[in-house]
């Protein structure tokens, strides 16, 4: 009876349903079954037009030399290493996995390889943490002791953390108040739910993790209304401003509207359906930038404009 042969799964991405930013570091993830030994190597491809084309990321590769061995079973043997996302908006990305042999004459042999079940997105809107909120493996948080595991905050005993992804809306067993996590883990409080739904459809978008968990994600300003949807104003003053992002750094930013003329020209006569209070604290999350004193100083896009009654049906 022959042997089994070698095979190659892609674990992840492999569902489609996975969304990454140019300069991502994601986490390639492949089970390898029926193969070992120094003759064989393991070279990783990606492709942005569905196959069509592939570049190479890493060759070479040993069964024992990739970034990692997350578990070793009889059902195979769950391999990672890591790829750093290009500048190549798509979505018809894919990952290919490949197994070559050496043979005698130094020649290689492909015996074995797999590609993403379904193309996965690469964005193109990922210029601040108000404009693109996007799906990345979730992982546990950076200082998470070994094990796993850390003191809750409410009973002071031992939890399981909860992996989480940049780009996640959270809130945690004990505590109501839900939050946005950016890129380097941290997580941002939302204050109002008009803010949450400028940002997501429902609540159903919001993931549940330990108390412990909250513990191991720095706290920083509290997340903004989302550029380009809502106008806003300080609940104790007539002021009203755009909301912005910030052309350098990608930062949600005030402008002052200087007339009620101006905000007619460019939202129309019902401007003021789009207008949202705003406790003082949130200004915290904003820079401040030039007061809009003519038409031509803003561009806007009146499709993406919510209504200030449609914010709170949602609720």
């Amino acid at each position: 009876m022959a042997p089994p042969s070698p095979q190659i799964i892609v674990d992840y991405p492999n569902t489609g349903d996975e969304k990454f930013c140019p300069g991502d570091t994601v986490r390639i993830k492949w089970v390898a079954k029926q193969m070992s030994g120094n003759d064989t190597t393991l070279a990783l491809h990606y492709s942005t037009n569905a196959g069509a084309t592939w570049t190479l990321i890493k060759d070479g590769l040993h069964m024992d030399s990739s970034a990692g061995v997350m578990s070793g079973e009889d059902k195979g043997t769950l391999h990672y290493d890591f790829w750093t996302v290009p500048e190549t908006p798509t979505d018809k990305a894919l990952i290919l996995v490949e197994a070559v042999r050496k043979n005698a004459d130094g020649s290689g042999t492909r015996i074995a390889e797999d590609t993403s079940n379904n193309p996965f997105t690469i964005r193109a809107d990922c210029t601040g943490p108000n404009e693109g909120v996007w799906m990345r493996e979730p992982v546990l948080p950076p200082g998470t002791p070994e094990g796993g595991r850390a003191n809750s905050p409410v009973t002071g005993r031992s939890e399981v953390v909860t992996p989480v992804a940049p780009g996640q809306f959270i809130r945690s067993e004990y505590f109501s108040t839900v939050y946005w996590l950016d890129e380097n883990f941290c997580r941002h409080p939302i204050l109002d739910e008009q803010t949450y739904f400028t940002h997501a459809d429902s609540f159903d978008d919001v993931s549940r993790v330990s108390d412990a968990t909250l513990t191991l994600l720095c706290l920083k300003a509290p997340l903004t209304p989302k550029p380009g949807t809502v106008l806003v104003k300080i609940r104790s003053s007539e002021l009203v401003f755009v909301v912005t992002t910030n052309k350098f750094d990608g930062r949600p930013t005030l402008r002052h509207i200087s007339s009620e003329a101006i905000a007619m020209s460019l939202f129309g006569a019902k401007w003021a359906d789009n207008v949202i209070d705003l406790d003082v604290t949130s200004f915290s999350g904003f820079l401040i930038g030039d007061e809009i004193l003519s038409t031509n100083d803003v561009e806007v896009d009146l499709k993406q404009m919510k209504r200030r009654e449609d914010l709170n049906k949602k609720r």
